[in-house]
């Protein structure tokens, strides 16, 4: 009874607070990407919103024999609706050394590492600092095939980057595999447009640990999000607050056919572009009773798209127990943003308890799912 008297004030201040989601919108500003592109040598195709990776010593050089870069370039509207450019030759990068000066230049989003170790291409410790510093940036990195080692090549020292271990020892000699994916995460837009099992045709061989095995232990931060029926490939994603890095251990690239193409284009455009942003938060962390917490939500749709979205407001108690204080369906509009400051005054009140609390705040929108969580305690003087 007690948890109840508490809960229905807090609703009715939320209710009579009201969150006017629809008229706080700002005038739609898609961002647009192409602005970030650098002209050079490169024929990068004058389009808005081309989204430009750039290889890096990698196994094909400063070329796209054998790999299918010029065929993605010529043909990525047969994979998707962004506009996609593989710079392959950019000087300095493709043939080293790699420095941080000349990935800025190139204006790239995406840093492209194709089998490097399987190249002979040595990575200089300047040179893996240079792309860490400019995927802390902001920009993503792919990595293929025979990445960290390969006799006598080592370059594990590119290993944390992708949120893999440096410190094991990976197969410096060829290993086959079946060149097909059980994928672990079907939504996740990767394997967008790839249905049942990833069925690659590009080269069948894959980088693993030498117990041929991968694990769980195997990772320093990444996660699996594709696994070779035999167990001997993998797909990764690590996704950090700055960047995100994918990493395939088989090469796809290498003569691919059509849905090598599709997970490359995908992973080219993987959170490369403006997404919708989402928190809720509190104003300081502890609070006695009588006094006020702002609740501050913030919602962004910097995209173009248009969203069917609902917002959810829960609150827990130290128990554990989660009263659910607020459900909203909205449209989300291009452009939307929203800064809401509700105040949720705590009462004072022998029933409420000293403890650890939250609010948790969940957007849906569209297949997306994003939650955020604002913690804070209540101590009694």
């Amino acid at each position: 009874m007690r948890t109840k008297t508490v809960v229905q004030a807090l609703i009715v201040l939320i209710a009579m607070t009201g969150i006017a989601i629809a008229d706080d919108r700002s005038p739609a500003s898609p961002s647009d990407i192409s602005k970030t592109i650098t002209p050079n040598h490169s024929a990068v195709p004058q389009i808005d919103g081309v989204i430009k990776a750039v290889v890096v010593k990698s196994w094909s050089g400063c070329s796209s024999g054998s790999v299918v870069w010029d065929d993605l370039n010529a043909n990525w509207a047969s994979y998707g609706s962004t506009p996609i450019f593989i710079d392959y030759s950019y000087p300095g990068l493709c043939d080293g050394p790699i420095t941080y000066a000349g990935l800025v230049a190139s204006g790239a989003n995406v840093v492209l590492i194709s089998d490097p170790s399987g190249g002979g291409q040595q990575y200089s410790i300047d040179e893996i600092n240079a792309i860490r510093q400019y995927a802390a940036d902001g920009h993503n990195v792919i990595g293929t095939y025979l990445l960290l080692q390969y006799s006598p090549v080592d370059n594990r020292g590119l290993a944390d980057i992708f949120g893999l271990r440096s410190d094991l020892n990976y197969n410096t000699v060829e290993e086959p595999f079946v060149n097909v994916y059980n994928i672990l995460e079907p939504t996740n837009p990767l394997f967008k447009n790839i249905a049942g099992t990833y069925d690659s045709q590009g080269y069948p061989n894959t980088q693993i640990p030498v117990d041929l095995s991968w694990n769980a232990s195997d990772l320093n931060g990444a996660r699996y999000v594709a696994r070779g029926t035999d167990n001997k490939a993998v797909i990764t994603i690590y996704d950090t607050p700055n960047y995100s890095a994918v990493y395939i251990t088989s090469m796809p690239e290498f003569n691919g056919g059509t849905e090598d193409k599709q997970f490359l284009y995908n992973a080219i455009v993987y959170k490369a572009l403006p997404s919708v942003s989402f928190s809720v938060s509190t104003d300081k962390s502890v609070y006695a009773p009588g006094e006020t917490v702002q609740l501050k939500i913030n919602i962004t749709n910097p995209t173009t798209d248009t969203y069917s979205s609902k917002l959810a407001l829960d609150i827990y108690w130290p128990s554990g127990i989660g009263i659910t204080l607020l459900s909203k369906a909205f449209t989300m509009t291009p452009g939307l943003s929203v800064v809401k400051v509700i105040p949720i005054p705590i009462p004072n009140s022998v029933f409420v308890a000293n403890g650890d609390y939250k609010f948790t705040g969940t957007l849906t929108y569209g297949s997306n799912v994003v939650t955020s969580t604002a913690p804070f305690t209540i101590t009694r003087p």
